[in-house]
């Protein structure tokens, strides 16, 4: 039986109309309803701080993805993804700081010196925000090492020449931002290299100089890759007592939680913000975003980011059976 041309091209059209709408709803339409569905708080005084905090991109490198063009297109489609979501959270948040909270690179503690210039020009080009906002970084484990490797001083000096000091006070307004690293508490009980001692003694002499640095009149807000549970509890207590932060930021979970300390009559909440990378094992992926205002007070919600191995995949069935379709439809002419 051979089939009529009209039919023909009747189902070729249906087919490409399909294929092009899928497109069209995972590469557009779901990132625009996902924000269109957050909750983003607003300003109540134009003293009150709004901060987008953003986790554990770890934007990937060559030497763990494979290589080729499944290499190339799992870089692309993972950067794209990051820069998508990045841009419809500044456009929607409006932040006046943004904080990444370390793990910026998936590579950076066992890239060159060449590479990571490479994966520095990757990372400038998805979180780019306007020249009026502030942009905070932490270094997390995959970007100096800490968590199975030893923390070495030249990865930590190269990362502090292009995104700042590990350890710093920020002051915005009536708030300021401690800025605390504490990887080495990833190996606290092992210590292998002088490095690693020096660099734990450098974070203690911070903590001891930034009690007089901050500001009594100001509210302090504590930024950390590590959440506390990792911490050493004395050096957790320093903080707490010695600072008394009004609420703590952290990462490294990938997964969002809350947790409420108190010491004596002082309590303070912790708020671990999920990664903002579908690469890293889970489908709880969002930004964070907290209201400051000017007396202390504080809200924070997290917008939900689209879960991308649902369209991926998605897109493989319908190849699948497009490509099935085409088999069918040449034997059916051929008969």
């Amino acid at each position: 039986m051979v089939l009529s041309r009209g039919w023909a091209v009747k189902n070729w059209r249906l087919l490409l109309c399909t294929i092009l709408g899928i497109l069209i709803i995972g590469e557009y339409l779901i990132y625009f309803i996902v924000a269109m569905s957050w909750n983003v708080p607003t300003k109540k005084s134009k003293h009150d701080l709004k901060v987008l905090f953003v986790s554990d991109p770890q934007i990937q490198g060559f030497q763990f993805e494979l290589s080729g063009i499944y290499g190339h297109i799992t870089r692309w489609d993972v950067c794209h993804y990051l820069k998508k979501t990045f841009g419809y959270a500044v456009n929607q948040v409006e932040p006046d700081v943004v904080v990444l909270l370390g793990d910026l690179l998936d590579e950076g503690y066992v890239s060159s010196d060449e590479k990571f210039l490479q994966y520095k020009e990757w990372f400038e080009d998805i979180y780019t925000v306007p020249s009026s906002v502030k942009r905070i970084h932490l270094a997390g484990d995959n970007d100096i090492g800490g968590e199975s490797e030893p923390i070495e001083a030249n990865l930590l000096t190269r990362h502090e020449k292009y995104f700042g000091p590990t350890n710093e006070i920020i002051k915005f307004n009536n708030w300021q931002f401690l800025k605390l690293s504490t990887l080495s508490f990833l190996r606290y009980f092992r210590f292998t290299t002088a490095d690693e001692r020096r660099i734990f003694d450098n974070l203690n002499m911070f903590m001891t100089s930034s009690v007089t640095k901050l500001d009594e009149n100001k509210h302090t807000l504590v930024l950390s890759h590590l959440p506390l549970g990792y911490w050493d509890p004395h050096f957790a207590l320093k903080v707490l007592n010695n600072i008394n932060p009004r609420v703590i930021f952290t990462g490294h979970d990938h997964k969002p939680k809350y947790r409420m300390y108190k010491v004596g009559s002082f309590s303070t909440e912790e708020h671990v913000v999920p990664t903002c990378s579908y690469r890293m094992g889970t489908i709880d992926m969002g930004f964070g975003v907290a209201m400051l205002g000017e007396n202390g007070s504080f809200h924070y919600t997290v917008l939900k980011l689209p879960r991308r191995y649902f369209f991926l995949y998605f897109y493989i069935v319908a190849c699948t059976f497009s490509l099935l379709y085409i088999i069918l439809f040449r034997k059916k002419r051929t008969t």
